[in-house]
């Protein structure tokens, strides 16, 4: 095929590219929105707004998660980090434990406490 450079792909055989799992911004109305992939047709919405997190489905705009307290604010949402494993969320911000969110079954659920503001 001749590809030399590439990004956010990965190789399906035979002689063929696929876009790669993992994360794309959206858009930054309402927090910082990104897309959260854990597989073909397994896509949600997570938002990071003042102080709180948000999941959607994709394809419904269904919240499924919602929850407050979080130390972060719109101005600090750049040091939100976040990586999916399996089907667990895990979210950190500067000098806190992270957080986990596991999915099961299109529940969310979330398995450490944020501390108070």
């Amino acid at each position: 095929m001749g590809l030399k450079e590439a990004t956010n792909l990965r190789l399906v055989s035979p002689r063929g590219f696929a876009p790669r799992f993992g994360r794309d911004v959206v858009y930054t109305d309402e927090g910082r929105t990104e897309t959260l992939r854990f597989g073909v047709g397994l896509e949600y919405r997570i938002t990071f707004g003042d102080g709180t997190v948000r999941i959607r489905d994709r394809a419904t705009g269904d919240v499924l998660f919602e929850k407050s307290g979080y130390p972060w604010t719109f101005a600090t949402l750049d040091e939100v980090i976040w990586t999916s494993l399996d089907r667990e969320i895990i979210v950190c911000f500067r000098n806190t434990r992270p957080w986990v969110i596991r999915y099961r079954a299109a529940v969310a659920t979330q398995i450490s406490t944020p501390p108070a503001r």
